[in-house]
């Protein structure tokens, strides 16, 4: 027979209604206390989760509201004790229920863990809630438990966390090995959510999680997500697929093969939509990663390739000297930049004239990389064609070729020095002309240094048909010049001077410990100076008067 208590249960009437409250240890709900009656009226109608655990044999009501946070143990755990109900959680419950009714004092609980069987298997379950006396004449008769679930805000603050640990843990990485090692330490460190993680093929053989299957039951395919159910759990593959420029890249380069995440979810939670969604983020987090190494190596194999060949034009062109010069010593050097970026632009060249005169140029074309190595070819094939071809001393030869790149349109800039050596009565003369390149240093037979310094002039490709200057100066026996680029004098975080100081000072010294007759040893050493000092290629001219 209905009884009216249970007209406010909404949709649990039928079920209220249902039970056989004369066999349970409530007996009928018409001789229930006052107190019970009254406090079950209240719980039915409010639409806050809330159970009553009633007596000393903890007898379980509960409202509608409170059906979604016991699953499938309603409508069974209507009537029935929390033991019967809970046996899972009752070693958890049992005391917080005895402290309230031997108390009478409330207890409050706040995102507690209390796993529950409530879809068929263990569940991770948290939960704030109060315990609160029901009190009636004789004293405690009951217990009201008004619940909130924060099992979702939980494992959304968690899962939020475990990704941003692997973010971090992945952003240092430079190869793609490093990414898949680093991201597996940081998911095998995340038991709450996965209790066996790997890649397949694996990132190293060393650090095989033998609990993983090898290939998935079905294959991937084109799907981000395959949920493997298996006789002991299920495993879940995810594809960790390349990004978008990735991928096109790939299409017209190399094919992007990628090893697939093989997890296995902790069976205490639901592998539901938002489950899949955040395994996806990780796989995603990963893939990104992958995809910045990726693109960092694609960026190095092609800085290396740009590299090789600038270097490869500058030293097909930058030979060393091929015929014989009577009372000189000439030595040349190119010593390319450590940094990919730096090399392309420094040249040097000798060659002698047609009155057996010899012509000597150092240069350096502005920018770096194959188009500042092409420019430089350019530039250099022009002066040796006009130098070879123009009587005139090494100032008209830089105007006439200042003129030539106007009219081509070379989309060249560079500074330049170009010097003859020639034979005068009583010795050697240098003429030289400076576009706005560091000046060379002289150093005579007594060990004595000078800067053949000038007044600046433009570079070359700046100002064509402006009048260039012309210097001299006597050579005489034992003397040595030095031409060179400013990568020789350039060192980190010091001003140009200061560079240009120390080269002064190194070539005092050297000519103090004794003559300077060996010319390629001398070079030699010099270049020894700057490695690691200079983050510039360099190149550079020696001629001894013998």
């Amino acid at each position: 027979m209905s009884d009216p208590l249970f007209r406010a249960a909404g949709e649990l009437r039928a079920d209220y209604e249902a039970v056989d409250w004369a066999a349970s240890p409530l007996g009928p709900p018409a001789a229930w206390s006052t107190t019970l009656r009254t406090t079950v009226a209240l719980m039915l109608r409010i639409r806050f989760p809330i159970t009553l655990i009633w007596g000393p044999d903890e007898v379980l009501l509960y409202n509608e509201a409170y059906v979604g946070l016991i699953g499938d143990k309603h409508p069974a755990a209507l009537g029935r004790t929390v033991l019967e109900i809970f046996p899972e959680a009752y070693d958890q419950l049992e005391p917080l229920i005895h402290t309230v009714r031997d108390t009478g004092q409330a207890v409050l609980l706040d995102d507690s863990l209390v796993p529950l069987v409530r879809h068929g298997f263990l569940e991770e379950c948290r939960f704030t809630f109060a315990y609160s006396p029901v009190v009636g004449p004789d004293g405690v008769e009951g217990i009201i438990d008004v619940v909130v679930e924060t099992t979702p805000r939980a494992l959304s603050q968690r899962r939020l966390a475990l990704v941003t640990r692997l973010g971090d843990a992945v952003a240092s990485a430079r190869e793609p090995q490093e990414v898949l090692v680093e991201a597996l330490h940081v998911l095998r460190d995340s038991p709450d959510d996965l209790v066996a993680a790997d890649v397949r093929p694996a990132a190293d053989p060393g650090l095989v999680d033998p609990r993983l299957p090898i290939a998935p039951s079905a294959p991937l395919g084109h799907r981000d997500l395959l949920v493997d159910e298996r006789a002991d759990g299920a495993v879940v593959w995810l594809a960790l697929t390349p990004g978008a420029d990735l991928a096109e890249a790939a299409v017209h380069a190399e094919a992007v093969d990628r090893p697939d995440l093989v997890v296995r979810p902790s069976p205490m939670l639901v592998l539901d939509e938002e489950h899949e969604e955040f395994l996806r983020l990780v796989a995603a987090t990963i893939g990104g990663a992958l995809d910045r190494v990726e693109t960092i190596s694609r960026e190095r194999r092609t800085a290396a390739a740009e590299r090789a060949l600038s270097r490869t034009l500058q030293l097909s062109l930058l030979t060393m000297p091929s015929f014989d010069l009577p009372g000189l010593d000439l030595a040349v050097r190119y010593q390319p930049a450590e940094d990919v970026a730096q090399v392309g632009g420094d040249w040097h060249d000798s060659f002698r004239l047609a009155d057996g005169d010899l012509m000597l140029a150092v240069g350096d074309v502005a920018g770096h990389d194959s188009r500042a190595a092409a420019g430089m070819a350019q530039l250099r094939n022009l002066l040796r064609g006009i130098a070879c071809t123009t009587d005139g001393p090494p100032s008209v030869v830089l105007e006439r070729l200042d003129r030539t790149l106007a009219t081509l349109a070379v989309p060249a800039v560079a500074t330049a020095i170009l010097a003859r050596v020639g034979e005068v009565s009583g010795g050697r003369c240098l003429t030289w002309s400076n576009a706005g390149h560091p000046p060379p240093f002289l150093v005579d037979a007594h060990g004595r240094v000078r800067l053949l310094d000038s007044e600046p002039e433009p570079l070359l490709g700046v100002a064509p048909g402006i009048e260039r200057s012309c210097h001299d100066v006597a050579l005489t026996p034992g003397s040595v010049l030095l031409m060179f680029t400013d990568g020789l004098v350039e060192r980190r975080g010091e001003p140009f001077d200061a560079g240009m100081e120390w080269l002064r000072r190194w070539l005092e010294l050297r000519a103090a410990i004794g003559p300077l007759d060996d010319l390629e040893a001398l070079v030699d050493e010099l270049l020894a100076e700057v490695v690691g000092h200079s983050d510039d290629d360099v190149a550079l001219v020696a001629v001894r008067v013998v």
